[in-house]
């Protein structure tokens, strides 16, 4: 009986008696009974060839294709190694492929962030893609709940006395107020 030829895809040791050994994880069948590596950025695609890893996600130098960590993207095919850091003002799922800014109300003062920080109460930030602490106070006879984007005005009945207000105050039993805004508590 002769030896016969291992079909594409497989591969098998010298004395071998059947063609059942598929190349290994990260390396494609090449030439006759030969397994060659995978080029850097792709991996092998279970047959006789590679696949390039997809957007979101890197060649982890072990024959797979891992997704991105939520804070890093991969707007590429193809790409060996590991993932970019979100920049500044940025932020990103697990397996993104691209960064989104973050969102009015919000920051992200370091790179690599899986989401924004909210602006502190009584501060906000208008702004998309924050790189820096939210600094605008609301004045007195406003308030802004963590994470706002616009002072909100006291309603008539409330009052906030200082800027940076994260609430207003009610006007307490047996006083009351008619406009919008107040400052201080009705006398």
């Amino acid at each position: 009986l002769d030896c016969s030829v291992c079909a594409v895809g497989q591969y098998s040791a010298a004395g071998s008696t059947a063609c059942t050994v598929a190349c290994p994880s990260g390396f494609s069948a090449g030439a006759v009974n030969t397994c060659a590596a995978c080029s850097p950025g792709t991996v092998s695609n279970g047959g006789s060839g590679c696949t390039a890893c997809a957007v979101g996600r890197y060649d982890d130098g072990l024959g797979v294709c891992q997704a991105c960590e939520a804070g890093k993207y991969n707007p590429s095919t193809n790409v060996p190694d590991e993932c970019a850091n979100c920049p500044v003002g940025k932020y990103s799922a697990a397996a993104a492929a691209e960064c989104l800014s973050c969102a009015p109300g919000s920051y992200a003062e370091t790179a690599g962030l899986s989401i924004c920080t909210d602006c502190d109460a009584g501060r906000i930030a208008t702004d998309f893609g924050r790189s820096t602490a939210c600094l605008v106070n609301c004045a007195a006879g406003q308030y802004a709940a963590a994470g706002s984007y616009e002072c909100t005005v006291c309603v008539a009945g409330s009052y906030s006395t200082v800027p940076q207000s994260a609430e207003c105050t009610k006007c307490a039993a047996g006083t009351a107020s008619s406009t919008t805004g107040e400052t201080s508590a009705a006398a």
